[in-house]
């Protein structure tokens, strides 16, 4: 019997059936989102509740009925992930082919970039193409091939660019006058990419062709070089100086390509004339920067050849022709100052200041002419403002080096030197690197240290012996090593190849050698030239003269002019010391010690003691000397004068010695050697 509510007696009730049916198939039929699994799950155990009462049958139905629903559910949700992996997969692999595919277009793209960017670098440059010689059959068995004379060809011109460039300060001049716009190559018999863009330039007229051919029999041949469509030139000579004739080979092409180069190639050389030649060409060309630097180097040529007016007229012409980069500005400054005609230097520069006043090395040069009246205050204000506007150019550089060196100060002049010669290194600079030797060589001779001063001297003059700088400086290294003769052959050579400074080391070569008539005429003549230095160079000399009254005379202008230079007041000390007016001498040593302590003042003062016979007094104030200045030797001979007079030879046998270790060619001391 059945009821509404249930069935009792264990047999499967109609209801229950009806409710459990439809649940399992709406578990497979609507389960397909989370939300209705949760709520599936959670009727579960509704369901199970409803039939609590129900028979043992049942129970067992809906229990076994809700693991299949769980396990089914666990299928389902894992086809899912593997569904939802396989479209991530698809979407990545997308991804990756569109990103391969741009990559490749790309890569097509920077490709055919590339290619055209060197196909019209190589068809719009130029070159210079060395083709075949012709050379007979008994010169190829001696190895002088059609190759090996285009080699050589190439070499001396090489040899022409690198020469000239070595001593050119490249820094100061525009790149398009001395850099090459064409390659220099040998004509190549192989099919190569090179090979076709080369048959192709000289297609366009771009590449110049150089051929030739090498004639002769035995010893002497006849080698003509032929630029085509242009000019030839045949040169005779041995064949054993075929690097001679091919150098004026190279002369003959460069002369139409670089027709400057080649002129300031031969003016290094010593060929006036063929450098005359030169420049004449250079001055014809389409570039204003090059006809500037033709005519500048022609004015040099003219002054080289003594014609000062047409040498002052053709560097006037290269300022015209480029007023902002012509060298010519300089040469005339350095002219004018040579003949004496300072002012007109000084106001030429200050001229070309107000015109261009962001050029530092003009104010360089400023601070170099203040420095050679002796107007420390304007070098040092001139200096700052160009090393202000350029930490490293190299006439400020110089001026500051001297400044230290005057204000006694010589490692750091030193420090200087050695700052200019790593810039050199970094810059390969021929003017940087005259300078910079310049510098250290100051400090070195301050601070005695010969050896290595020499080392200096050797190296500059191993770099550019044509130069007058080099043998300018080895003149200085002399003088300060007592050889007065070798030194004056330095100097001279230093003068006739155009150095200004150099008439001051001639100067003090022959008081050295004790030709004091001839050291007056030349330094009356250097007071025009650079007046702080010939008045002290004049001073010095009447000092030895024994004319003190015309020396002190001669120093207080130099003290005048030079106010911050200690020279001036030692060297009136001494001229007073002389005249036995000794409060008056004591007065100017001290002024020079407050300047520069190790400027030599206080040797002067022993002197000046010694000759009043005050001898220990004297020993005293050399000791002081030495402490500043411990390599010098002329205050251990002195010393060692006032220990003879005080009567203590022995001991004064060790002072001499120390004078020779240190100073061994002074010719004041030969005598100790065989005195004591």
């Amino acid at each position: 019997m059945t009821t509404a509510s249930g069935n009792t007696n264990g047999i499967e009730s109609p209801a229950t059936s009806d409710r459990v049916a439809p649940s399992e198939g709406a578990t497979t039929k609507e389960f397909g989102s989370a939300p209705e699994t949760a709520a599936l799950l959670a009727s579960a155990p509704t369901t199970h509740t409803a039939v609590g009462n129900a028979t043992p049958n049942t129970q067992r139905e809906v229990s076994v009925t809700i693991p299949g629903l769980s396990q089914t559910l666990h299928g389902i949700d894992h086809e899912l992930q593997l569904l939802s992996r396989t479209h991530k997969f698809d979407w990545v692999s997308k991804r990756l082919l569109v990103l391969r595919n741009v990559i490749i277009a790309s890569l097509l793209v920077l490709v055919t970039i590339l290619i055209v960017v060197v196909a019209i670098s190589e068809l719009t440059k130029k070159a210079l193409v060395i083709n075949g010689f012709d050379v007979p059959t008994s010169l190829e068995e001696r190895g002088f091939t059609s190759r090996v004379l285009g080699k050589k060809l190439v070499d001396q011109m090489t040899l022409i660019r690198s020469q000239t460039l070595t001593r050119l300060s490249t820094r100061d001049i525009n790149p398009s006058v001395w850099k090459s716009d064409a390659d220099l190559t040998i004509a190549e018999s192989k099919l190569t990419v090179g090979a076709v863009f080369a048959y192709v330039r000289g297609l366009l007229g771009r590449d110049t062709y150089v051929d030739g051919e090498l004639m002769g029999q035995g010893s002497e041949v006849a080698l003509t070089v032929r630029i085509r469509g242009n000019s030839h030139k045949t040169i005779v000579g041995n064949i054993d100086d075929l690097d001679g004739l091919m150098l004026k080979a190279a002369e003959h092409i460069m002369l139409e390509s670089h027709p400057f180069i080649v002129g300031q190639f031969r003016y290094f050389n010593k060929d006036i004339a063929g450098a005359l030649q030169a420049v004449t060409k250079a001055t014809q060309s389409d570039n204003p920067e090059e006809v500037a630097e033709g005519l500048h180097l022609w004015g040099t040529l003219l002054l080289a050849k003594g014609d000062r007016t047409g040498a002052f007229v053709k560097w006037e012409e290269s300022i015209l022709a480029s007023p902002k980069t012509s060298r010519a500005e300089e040469s005339i400054v350095f002219a004018l100052r040579t003949q004496g005609r300072r002012d007109e230097a000084t106001k030429r520069l200050e001229r070309r200041a107000a015109l261009y006043p962001n050029d530092p090395y003009v104010w360089g040069m400023l601070g170099e002419g203040s420095f050679d009246v002796g107007d420390l205050v304007a070098v040092e204000r001139f200096s700052q403002k160009a090393l202000a506007l350029n930490p490293q150019e190299r006439v400020a550089m110089m001026n500051q080096n001297r400044l230290l060196i005057v204000r006694g100060d010589y490692q750091a002049a030193l420090a200087v030197g050695d700052q200019m010669m790593r810039l050199v290194t970094k810059t390969q600079d021929p003017e940087m690197r005259s300078y910079a030797m310049g510098a250290q060589l100051n400090a070195l001779l301050v601070l005695r240290e010969f050896d290595r001063a020499r080392s200096v001297v050797e190296t500059y003059l191993a770099v550019d012996p044509l130069g007058p700088q080099g043998h300018y400086r080895q003149a200085v290294l002399l003088n300060s090593a007592h050889e007065y003769d070798e030194a004056l052959v330095s100097a001279n050579k230093a003068i006739t190849l155009g150095s200004l400074h150099s008439h001051g080391a001639r100067i003090i070569a022959l008081i050295g050698k004790g030709e004091l008539d001839a050291a007056q005429r030349e330094a009356e003549r250097h007071v025009k030239r650079v007046p702080a230095l010939g008045l002290r160079l004049l001073g010095e000399i009447h000092i030895r003269r024994g004319q003190p009254a015309r020396a002190a005379e001669i120093f207080r202008e130099v003290i005048k002019q030079a106010p911050q230079h200690a020279a001036g007041y030692t060297g009136l000390g001494r001229a007073l010391a002389l005249q036995r007016d000794d409060v008056g001498a004591e007065e100017q040593f001290k002024k020079a010690g407050e300047i520069n302590k190790r400027d030599g003042a206080l040797f002067y003062w022993g002197e000046m003691l010694a000759a009043k016979g005050d001898f220990a007094g004297a020993i005293k104030k050399y000791e002081e000397a030495l402490i500043q200045d411990p390599k010098w030797g002329e205050p251990y001979a002195k010393w060692g004068e006032s220990l003879v007079a005080l009567g203590n030879a022995d001991a004064a046998k060790e002072k001499f010695a120390k004078a020779l270790e240190l100073e061994p060619k002074h010719p004041d001391f030969q005598k100790y050697k065989t005195k004591f």
